[in-house]
């Protein structure tokens, strides 16, 4: 681990501040719900890393807000909802609550309390509820990370500890995990924070003496101190090619994506203009058949009248042989008529059958391309 100067700036900010008496130890028993600002945060549809970031260089660039601190403080608070790994949850915490305290101190100092009354509010319960949450599982994941030799990883949990309660004694377990690891510029710093608290402390004597051997290490180090800062500053470099690297694929991916929803949007219209077509086209074979269906039934009624005609045309025969010729003609020509219109409801019967065979095969979906 090697501490940059916004860390050391960080890290000496919350010593002053203590010093001053203005941050002071909280606990409260509570959990931390999940209120309706956090609602972005949880569903993914931002990166909360980069929302914070975005809060915290919005404070910078206006120092006169104190208000983009508590949008950072709370970003990081709502990322915990969606962090299990308790290392992890640990130093996002220790931030969280780091923010919190800063926005109250800053609000503080540029009288902007009525302003931002609730948010100050909302800043002391959730210090408290962070520090009673985290502080007792960042001591215990600083140790598991110590007995494992990830030095650098325990004096960050330690240092969260701190944050979270401000006792100062986690800044000497910071400085002496450090120290194991041969992190002597972190360790200095640490070492050199936990001396200059006012609040109780334990050790001092080991620790100015700790502190003395190795700022005369560093003084005759200076060699292999520019040499491991060429080595930090390569796999920076390195780190942001990479991340350069997955940035440009994302992109393409988005972009493949975006072709293929476009795509996607126009086989839906096309497959709903078929399905219009499908369906207009049912109308008119419903309408063709129920206009057969008509056809048919006046020609029963015609079939059933000539009936009836030529039955009264046979009671007739009995007159004249005139008469009577003329009765038989009327009676066959009746008959005649008769069998032309039983073809005829038979031919309309046929075209009625089809009419519906045809409908049914209108009504069938139609199969749409992939």
């Amino acid at each position: 681990m090697r501490m940059n100067s916004a860390h050391f700036a960080t890290l000496v900010a919350l010593v002053a501040l203590w010093t001053a008496g203005a941050l002071h130890p909280t606990a409260a028993l509570a959990q931390v719900k999940a209120p309706a600002e956090c609602a972005a945060v949880v569903s993914g549809a931002v990166n909360p890393d980069e929302q914070a970031h975005g809060h915290e260089n919005e404070y910078f660039s206006s120092p006169g807000n104190a208000r983009p601190l508590w949008l950072a403080a709370t970003t990081r608070r709502c990322s915990l909802l969606v962090t299990t790994e308790p290392q992890a949850r640990c130093l996002i915490g220790g931030e969280a609550k780091s923010l919190y305290d800063k926005f109250s101190q800053t609000a503080v100092t540029l009288n902007q309390g009525g302003a931002v009354k609730k948010e100050l509010a909302d800043a002391k319960k959730f210090a408290a509820l962070l520090a009673s949450e985290l502080s007792m599982t960042c001591v215990e994941q600083a140790k598991v990370a110590r007995q494992v030799k990830n030095y650098g990883l325990a004096a960050q949990l330690f240092e969260a500890a701190y944050v979270l309660t401000y006792k100062p004694n986690q800044l000497y377990n910071a400085a002496r995990s450090c120290e194991d690891g041969q992190l002597w510029m972190e360790a200095e710093v640490y070492f050199t924070a936990y001396l200059s608290l006012d609040a109780a402390w334990r050790d001092r004597r080991d620790a100015v003496k700790k502190l003395v051997d190795i700022q005369r290490r560093l003084a005759s180090d200076t060699g292999g101190q520019l040499a491991a800062a060429r080595q930090t500053a390569e796999r920076a470099e390195a780190t942001a090619k990479y991340a350069q690297a997955q940035a440009n694929r994302a992109e393409g991916q988005a972009v493949n994506a975006a072709q293929t929803a476009a795509a996607a949007q126009a086989t839906a219209q096309n497959a709903k203009q078929r399905a219009e077509y499908a369906d207009t086209r049912a109308n008119q074979a419903q309408q063709s058949a129920a206009d057969a269906q008509s056809s048919a039934s006046s020609a029963r009624q015609a079939a059933g009248e000539a009936q009836r005609m030529a039955s009264e045309a046979a009671k007739r025969v009995g007159g004249s042989d005139h008469t009577a010729r003329s009765a038989e003609q009327r009676a066959a020509d009746a008959k005649n008529y008769a069998a032309s219109l039983a073809q005829r409801i038979e031919a309309l019967e046929r075209e009625l059958a089809d009419l519906r065979g045809r409908l049914q095969g209108r009504m069938t979906p139609p199969r749409l391309d992939p």
